[in-house]
């Protein structure tokens, strides 16, 4: 008869959950020309990298782009992307000198915006053939921006030269 000894061993082994980072980003955001905004990772993690070199949980950005973070708990890391649009709106210009019976067109146009302009237009462009200050609000969603610009035309100057002149020699 053959007998057969059963061995039993047992051993611990401690498994430690690193949960990885949720960062959540928003996809795409408008800001205003001269606003700015934070961008921020949104979860506890033991470090970031973002695209601008910065190590923080939330960055402040005040121009358009393309904005990344990687955030890492040890070894689990995850990333997210955002992207920035800056609306720019239009500036009507430098102060203007013309001769009379001239004119200037004062634009602001920039696609789907609405336009107040001082004279009560509402149109992107305004004709101006007399001399004054002339100011446009320029709207585009949120975004609202106010240009003024002085128009001055100036008159011809006026010559009176005797029609008829004689001339003796020396």
């Amino acid at each position: 008869t053959v007998s057969l000894a059963l061995c039993q061993r047992s051993d611990t082994i401690n498994i430690n959950y690193i949960p990885y980072p949720v960062v959540n980003l928003p996809s795409s955001s408008i800001i205003c020309q001269n606003d700015s905004m934070f961008l921020d990772a949104g979860f506890p993690a033991s470090s970031y990298l973002w695209s601008t070199g910065a190590t923080t949980q939330t960055i402040f950005v005040s121009s358009g782009g393309t904005y990344f973070v990687t955030a890492s708990n040890g070894q689990c890391s995850t990333s997210d992307t955002a992207t920035i649009i800056q609306r720019i709106l239009p500036k009507l210009g430098n102060d203007t000198t013309l001769c009379a019976g001239q004119n200037v067109t004062l634009s602001a146009f920039i696609s789907n915006a609405t336009y107040q302009w001082s004279t009560g237009a509402t149109s992107a462009s305004i004709h101006v053939s007399s001399s004054g200050q002339y100011s446009v609000t320029t709207t585009l969603g949120t975004c609202k921006t106010s240009d003024t610009m002085n128009v001055n035309f100036l008159s011809y100057p006026v010559v009176n030269l005797p029609s008829n002149i004689i001339i003796c020699p020396n």
